[in-house]
């Protein structure tokens, strides 16, 4: 009987037998390639589970040649996986400007949520309002210059230069209330 054609019983027990004769070699042969505990025990299972979907046939001449290189392209497979969703997620952080280097706690969130607001309050009262609007829906809203150009309905020109003067104005301004904004740091 060929192994393709036998029920789900039949093709656990003939993967269990397998996995049971050569389990440890099977083990030690996918830690030496991945070098990481977990993901060799992640990988042994998904092996286990690809044996009982299509099993090992009986006429393999040397079972543990072909053991190695069925494990092999698992290991392969498994680090593409892993990469690949390691990429997805740097390109969605890097997308959405999140910085996973930097982990803060929430005490730091709110103080820094708190010098946000202080810094736009300073901004508020001590910049024209174009400028003030200008730096808002650019660095608050997080709009590019042209989606603030068409929300202020002026050039793109005009903004870089609203941001630029209103800036520097700010960063003048912030400087005699340096004391007041770290206080809570």
């Amino acid at each position: 009987m060929e192994a393709k054609n036998i029920g789900i019983k039949k093709k656990m027990d003939l993967a269990y037998k397998l996995i049971s004769e050569n389990g440890g070699f099977l083990r030690n042969t996918i830690f030496q390639q991945t070098r990481d505990q977990h993901l060799a025990e992640d990988i042994f299972q998904d092996f286990f589970m690809s044996i009982v979907k299509n099993p090992v046939s009986n006429n393999i001449q040397n079972l543990d040649a072909y053991l190695k290189r069925l494990v092999r392209n698992d290991v392969i497979d498994a680090i593409r996986r892993q990469k690949t969703i390691t990429n997805n997620k740097d390109k969605y952080y890097r997308h959405r400007k999140i910085n996973m280097n930097f982990v803060t706690n929430p005490a730091d969130l709110l103080i820094k949520k708190e010098q946000k607001k202080q810094i736009y309050s300073i901004a508020r009262k001590n910049l024209p309002p174009s400028q003030f609007r200008a730096i808002s829906l650019r660095y608050d809203h997080g709009f590019t210059i042209s989606e603030t150009a068409k929300k202020m309905k002026i050039d793109s020109r005009s903004v870089s230069r609203y941001l630029s003067v209103g800036l520097k104005k700010l960063n003048e301004d912030l400087s005699s209330y340096k004391d007041d904004l770290y206080e809570c740091a």
